[in-house]
């Protein structure tokens, strides 16, 4: 995915949503997010999610189906490596621009991008 697509599976999300979410989001996705990369992801990368992500998988598997996705295109693997490697680590993130009504997108800072890439998250 491209930072388009990114933003357009974020809407998605938040068009099916009918409670809040706030996820996080790390990696190359955030940083195609944030404009610092030009390439293209296959997923996003989740490193928090409140609620748990896993109360949304059928909307996920949904989207995934609708938009040609592999069934991982929502990868969590990220939070496990930060609580194993970085458990005390506060993150600092900033808000993904957009009208969201129950999605709460947030990306992992480029400093922190680096620090967890450093850890081997």
């Amino acid at each position: 995915m491209h930072r388009e697509e990114m933003l357009k599976m974020l809407h998605e999300i938040d068009a099916e949503l009918t409670l809040p979410l706030e996820i996080g989001i790390a990696g190359a996705s955030a940083l195609v997010l944030n404009g610092s990369i030009s390439r293209t992801t296959s997923d996003l990368d989740i490193y928090k999610a409140t609620p748990d992500i896993t109360q949304f998988q059928e909307i996920i598997d949904k989207l995934a189906l609708k938009n040609h996705l592999n069934n991982n295109w929502i990868d969590t693997r990220v939070s496990d490596m930060i609580s194993k490697y970085l458990p005390e680590y506060e993150i600092d993130s900033e808000r993904v621009e957009g009208d969201f009504k129950f999605l709460k997108p947030y990306i992992i800072s480029k400093v922190d991008c680096v620090i967890t890439k450093l850890h081997g998250v």
